[in-house]
């Protein structure tokens, strides 16, 4: 596994205790158990940054040897650290799974252009029928508009130029 890993699993394993003394020896099993390949040294820097201990906090230095029997706590610092790095993890897959949508959407707004304009075109390639018995109808209709406009105006003539009841007695 990465280091990087190996940092997070020492804080995750801290946050898993929080308010329960953690033993040094203790750690390394839980590393081993999870099939960390580690070199002592990085573990117990990494332990003397990230836990104190509650009886002697002025021995917490990498440089000396652990002792088995403290009271070691996860630092605030250190779980905040854990808090800083899960958040980044969720926002990296939410921002992944964002992209990811916002690709589908605009690989189906793509195919729905090119589905438009494939129908759109064979639409234009089929031979146009036209229906010449509705055509005469509207066309019919639109003569009879016309020549009932017109005796409507020849009526309004007559009555203007006076030969009104004659014509209208017809």
């Amino acid at each position: 596994m990465r280091r990087i890993d190996l940092y997070i699993s020492i804080l995750a394993y801290g946050r898993d205790n929080v308010g329960k003394s953690v033993k040094y020896s203790d750690l390394l099993k839980h590393l081993t158990s999870l099939g960390y390949k580690y070199d002592e040294f990085s573990v117990r820097q990494f332990f003397a940054d990230l836990f104190i201990d509650k009886q002697r906090p002025d021995l917490n230095d990498p440089s000396h040897k652990l002792p088995d029997t403290g009271e070691y706590y996860l630092k605030h610092q250190g779980y905040f650290n854990l808090l800083e790095y899960t958040e980044l993890t969720a926002a990296r897959r939410s921002s992944t799974l964002a992209t990811c949508f916002a690709t589908l959407a605009i690989l189906i707004s793509i195919g729905s252009m090119f589905f438009s304009i494939h129908f759109s075109k064979k639409q234009l390639e089929q031979s146009t029928k036209t229906n010449t018995t509705r055509i005469e109808q509207m066309q019919f209709t639109i003569i009879e508009e016309k020549l009932e406009s017109l005796n409507k105006g020849q009526d309004s003539l007559f009555q203007f130029l006076g030969g009104g009841h004659e014509h209208q007695a017809k």
